[in-house]
C-alpha cells in the first residue's frame, strides 16, 4: 500500500475523480509517459506511465475512452496514521 501525496492536483467536489496536469507533473520533474501502449510497437513497464526519477517507482497508467488515468482512493485516518513518513 503507497500513499502518494499529490500537490497542485486539481479537485472538483462534483467530479468522482482528480485532475493531474501532466505539464506540473512534468515541471516538478515527473517523468510522464502518456502515450497508451496500444500506440507503441513494443510496449512496457516505462510506456503509458507516471515515473519518480530519483526513485524509479513506476505509476502504471489506464485508459478511459481516450483519457488516461490511475484508481486513487482517499486514504482513511487510520491509513495515514500506521503509515510510515
Amino acid at each position: 500500500e503507497i500513499i502518494l501525496v499529490m500537490r497542485d492536483a486539481i479537485l472538483v467536489p462534483s467530479m468522482s475523480h482528480n485532475l493531474i496536469p501532466p505539464f506540473v507533473l512534468r515541471e516538478a520533474g515527473v517523468k510522464v509517459n502518456t502515450t497508451p501502449k496500444i500506440h507503441v510497437d513494443d510496449p512496457d513497464v516505462e510506456h503509458h506511465c507516471i515515473q519518480l526519477p530519483e526513485t524509479g517507482f513506476k505509476i502504471p497508467l489506464s485508459l478511459f475512452g481516450v483519457f488516461s488515468y490511475m484508481p486513487t482512493i482517499k486514504p482513511t485516518r487510520e491509513t495515514l496514521a500506521s503509515s510510515e513518513e
